[in-house]
């Protein structure tokens, strides 16, 4: 058996019955998928729904999340869409890999104050946390709603360009409407379903150095048109997060 969290790209150059499996990205999750071999007939499933299809393993070169391709036509019969998060648990025996929606991911953040003007309608999210949480890249210029407890506010998504940011920033009065302390470390969960952003640990914890080790999170292979993704993106930059 293998399991792991994986992100679902749906890319119109796939082949119909292809999928290929991506890892070992700068900001994955430990799994053990790299123990499934290349396979031809192997039988992905959701649910009651199967495909046979071939599987291909490849080495993330510059991602931030583990992921799976597949083509509109994989995805549409799975009921799948760009930006999904999903887990896979393999069954060697039976050459089958179950594929379930995971709708909520949850990460550590440090949050800080932004004092630009005619930021309270605003929240950025640093590139590497946006990968963490599951939220899609293309959220970018979207609303979703954050709340801490009954707090509750519709904020329009940035993301900048450092791509190893780490950091959520929002305005001073709304942090104060919200309870939250900035310059610290905050624990967040974001539901790909509802779109909502929640403070999930009401105590924060001081921001300092992790003890995990640090993953250099990268964007999402640039030779690769999502079919979802029909915009332009600015190149992001390659810079160290401050220290803080």
């Amino acid at each position: 058996m293998a399991k792991g969290i994986v992100d679902v790209n749906v890319l119109s150059e796939m082949e119909y019955n292809n999928v290929n499996l991506v890892l070992g990205c700068g900001g994955g999750l430990p799994n053990d998928l790299h123990l499934i071999t290349d396979t031809e007939g192997l039988l992905l499933k959701r649910g009651n729904v199967t495909s046979e299809i071939t599987l291909v393993q490849e080495k993330g070169d510059e991602c931030s999340f583990n992921y799976m391709e597949m083509s509109p036509e994989t995805a549409q019969k799975f009921a799948l869409e760009h930006g999904d998060r999903v887990v896979l648990d393999y069954r060697n025996d039976t050459k089958t890999l179950q594929m379930q929606r995971l709708n909520s991911s949850s990460a550590s953040g440090l949050l800080l104050v932004d004092s630009r003007k005619n930021r309270d309608g605003v929240i950025t999210i640093g590139y590497a946390l946006l990968s963490w949480l599951g939220i899609p890249e293309d959220a970018a210029g979207t609303m979703i709603t954050v709340n801490n407890g009954s707090i509750t506010r519709r904020l329009r998504v940035i993301i900048p360009e450092n791509e190893l940011d780490e950091t959520l920033r929002m305005s001073a009065s709304n942090l104060k409407a919200m309870g939250l302390t900035p310059r610290k470390k905050w624990k967040f969960a974001y539901n790909q379903t509802t779109k909502v952003l929640s403070v999930v640990m009401n105590k924060s914890v001081e921001a300092g150095i992790s003890k995990n080790v640090k993953r250099a999170a990268k964007s999402v292979r640039k030779s690769q048109t999502p079919v979802l993704h029909q915009k332009n993106k600015p190149k992001r930059e390659k810079t160290k997060p401050h220290k803080h």
